[in-house]
């Protein structure tokens, strides 16, 4: 074989290995944006859907309120819903508080150790508490540029935990997919703390850049002390 037909040969191969690692970062973008899309609606839809079931189930509860009353059905239904609004609030407020007791304490962890083994519902259980601001711990909340190499170059990330070595936990994502991403454990002297709220951090990442010069000239960087 002349060196004229091994060249091709090895041109053809590198072309074939090339159009096929194309194929699985595509596949691997795709699979990691359906992902992403179910972790972000899954949360939202299991609230809206445990309200209603809630709602309707309390409906049912006071809909014998509209036969004890004579008035007009339009008033009844008001009166009927009213009254289920305030039967979901007593309830929320006496489980609240029976939460707060010690064996209200006890028997809700008995039962978050239980329902931890169910896939998802950790994740579930931080985005409800974030959303209701009942988390101690709120991730992503603060925009950092960490210098994950200690070169001068900094990249937009997100903390997302402290270690008990004092180290940090920090999550950079990727443009234009923000699911997709690296974990970096990094000293506190990488870190430089932002302004920049995470909305924003996420509109750049999306828009692979940008906007990153007028957002950083408003605002102020720190270091990490």
């Amino acid at each position: 074989m002349s060196a004229r037909k091994q060249k091709k040969t090895r041109t053809e191969k590198a072309e074939a290995k090339g159009g096929k690692s194309f194929i699985k970062q595509i596949q691997r973008f795709i699979i990691a944006s359906i992902v992403g899309g179910i972790v972000l609606i899954l949360p939202i839809s299991l609230i809206y859907f445990s309200i209603r079931f809630i709602w309707l189930q309390a409906q049912k509860i006071t809909r014998p309120i509209k036969n004890l009353i004579e008035i007009d059905d339009n008033v009844a239904a008001w009166v009927v819903d009213i009254a289920a609004l305030g039967a979901i609030l007593i309830a929320f407020f006496l489980l609240g508080v029976f939460i707060q007791t010690k064996a209200g304490k006890e028997f809700w962890n008995y039962i978050d150790r239980w329902l931890d083994k169910i896939p998802l519902y950790s994740i579930i259980r931080d985005t409800i508490s974030q959303f209701f601001g009942k988390s101690d711990k709120m991730p992503f909340s603060e925009v950092v540029e960490v210098d994950v190499f200690n070169t001068g170059t900094s990249m937009i990330g997100f903390l997302s935990d402290q270690m008990e070595d004092g180290r940090y936990s920090v999550f950079v994502p990727t443009g234009p997919n923000p699911t997709n991403g690296f974990i970096f454990l990094v000293e506190k002297n990488q870190i430089t703390l932002t302004e920049i709220r995470p909305e924003e951090a996420m509109r750049i990442v999306v828009g692979v850049g940008t906007g990153a010069s007028d957002l950083f000239s408003r605002v102020k960087s720190k270091k990490r002390n």
